[in-house]
């Protein structure tokens, strides 16, 4: 048997007669082996603590604990309720239309002053919640810190129209809209932040999954789940109100924004009265 006491030793292995290559390879191979056994426990061990991290990491960030998973019974902890989803009802895939009474019980269900001014703004604006989100101070507040007459909201910010082009959409300035923003508070000194920051950058706007879980607690508290309201309904209400408030069609299309007509027009509620009216009008 070969020991590898020392260096002399394998000298005087290699030196003997007979020994030849392939026994050389041999032993090369034995004294490796062990070597690579070692290695590959290694990245074995390297990527299953790598697994162990990836679950720990979308579990926390998804709000859950390891103890949740399903493979541990754990029941002093009780199950986290899923997030309600608010569908839209009956209403062939379109958001239900909010009255008066339905305004004042969403925002009176809000609890933050940045809850209520982002919901003032959908109201009077007919934006898009993706669109609010990304709003500067400089779109809505002057150097003065009042509000603009006309609230921009830039082309970058904004959905893209069929042919993939976007524009830049200013929307007047509502006085009840102006009086709720002259009271919000906000550092209106730094035009090029967000009007709406993130809670964890203030140098980055709030997300849509934030103001989307915003309103969807509002909408429980207020007992008006269930109902088909969604972060679309404030767009649909604002069109169907400047239609039944006799607002023509091209100003609507120039205050929305909309190229296309059709989209328009399936955004307004459909109104029996209103037909019956226009009916008995021949």
């Amino acid at each position: 048997m070969i020991r590898f006491g020392s260096t002399p030793s394998l000298i005087r292995v290699l030196e003997q007669p007979g020994f030849h290559a392939i026994s050389l390879q041999s032993l090369i191979v034995r004294a490796v082996r062990p070597i690579l056994s070692f290695s590959l426990l290694c990245r074995s061990a390297r990527a299953v603590k790598n697994w162990v991290s990836l679950i720990y990491k979308g579990l926390k960030h998804q709000g859950r604990s390891p103890l949740s998973l399903p493979l541990m019974d754990n029941p002093s902890r009780p199950a986290k309720p899923a997030m309600k989803i608010m569908p839209k009802v009956d209403r062939h895939g379109q958001a239900a239309i909010l009255s008066e009474t339905d305004y004042a019980r969403i925002r009176k269900a809000l609890t933050l002053g940045w809850h209520k001014a982002f919901f003032d703004i959908a109201r009077y604006t007919g934006e898009r919640w993706g669109a609010i989100c990304q709003l500067k101070v400089a779109d809505v507040y002057d150097w003065r810190g009042q509000p603009h007459e006309n609230i921009t909201f830039r082309a970058a910010t904004r959905k893209a129209d069929p042919n993939g082009r976007r524009s830049t959409r200013q929307v007047p300035t509502h006085p009840a809209l102006a009086d709720l923003l002259r009271v919000y508070d906000i550092d209106r000194a730094r035009g090029d932040r967000p009007l709406f920051p993130a809670a964890q950058n203030p140098r980055r706007p709030v997300q849509f999954s934030t103001v989307d879980k915003m309103l969807r607690t509002a909408i429980d508290r207020a007992g008006l789940d269930g109902r088909g309201i969604s972060t679309h309904s404030t767009r649909r209400s604002f069109v169907t109100r400047l239609y039944e408030n006799g607002a023509d069609i091209s100003t609507i299309q120039r205050l929305t924004g909309h190229k296309d007509l059709k989209s328009l027009c399936l955004y307004i509620e459909h109104d029996p009265d209103r037909a019956k009216a226009a009916i008995a009008m021949l």
